[in-house]
């Protein structure tokens, strides 16, 4: 079994097209985000809930909904890359409009690389701040609204 490094991986914003499965994803344009220094986790969430039998007294969990956490990406700032730019107009407060994602992760090269897509909202644009020997970055969450839809690589 291979393990890859998150070295090469590239995450983009598409547009507001709509998008419920793979070939939708696929069609949609997209733009990368630069300078991505860090993705969190991906995460599309089982919640359950409790229901105990009175006969048996046994608690058990039943699967409820999904909930989709939500994802920071942390960018070197540059105020002339269009992928930021891009994001960070989504992430105007007046927007509610939800953007198609995808992350194209590095194992398999160019050729056939793992591609997770989801739709979400952008927001929360912060500048951590820091002292004179940091690099100046930004931070943007991205719901997920939608779970993900992933394709393998070959």
């Amino acid at each position: 079994m291979a393990v890859y490094s998150m070295a090469n991986a590239k995450i983009y914003i598409g547009t507001t097209a709509a998008a419920a499965d793979l070939a939708a994803y696929k069609l949609d344009t997209y733009t990368q985000i630069g300078e991505v220094a860090t993705i969190s986790a991906l995460n599309d969430v089982q919640n359950f809930a409790e229901f105990t039998a009175l006969a048996d007294g046994r608690a058990r969990q039943v699967k409820t909904t999904r909930s989709g956490e939500n994802i920071t990406l942390t960018c070197g700032f540059d105020p002339d890359d269009a992928g930021q730019n891009a994001v960070r107009a989504a992430a105007a407060v007046t927007s509610q409009d939800a953007y198609n994602f995808k992350v194209v992760y590095n194992d398999n090269g160019e050729t056939n690389p793992t591609t997770v897509f989801w739709k979400g909202k952008a927001g929360n644009e912060s500048f951590p701040g820091g002292s004179t020997g940091d690099i100046e970055t930004v931070e943007y969450m991205v719901t997920n609204d939608t779970g993900f839809t992933a394709e393998l690589r070959a």
